[in-house]
């Protein structure tokens, strides 16, 4: 067995992890648990379901916002290459719409 190992079976043959758990000291009491004792654990789940919401609206927003983006950026390059006899100036101007 391993050195870990062989210091659990000292500790569990020698009674000690028993007595840690079976004596209570005169002052110690079972108290139910209270809703104050839980305040703090439900404001930070509380903000953590409230960050949670507002990163999943603001990927909600910048998604629709890039798909229309890249919609326009199409439509626009569509129209351009329609438009053969344009000058060139027009279609750099498409092409940097595009990649922008």
């Amino acid at each position: 067995m391993d050195y870990y190992g062989n210091q659990v079976l000292l500790v569990a043959g020698s009674g000690g992890s028993e007595q840690c758990f079976t004596e209570k000291s005169p002052e110690a009491k079972d108290v139910p648990i209270k809703m104050v004792d839980l305040t703090s654990a439900f404001l930070i789940l509380g903000i953590g379901l409230s960050l949670s919401i507002l990163c999943f609206l603001l990927e909600l927003i910048v998604s629709k916002y890039k798909r229309e983006s890249m919609k326009m950026r199409k439509d626009l390059v569509k129209v351009l290459k329609k438009d053969r006899s344009g000058n060139a100036k027009e279609k750099n101007q498409a092409e940097i719409i595009f990649f922008w």
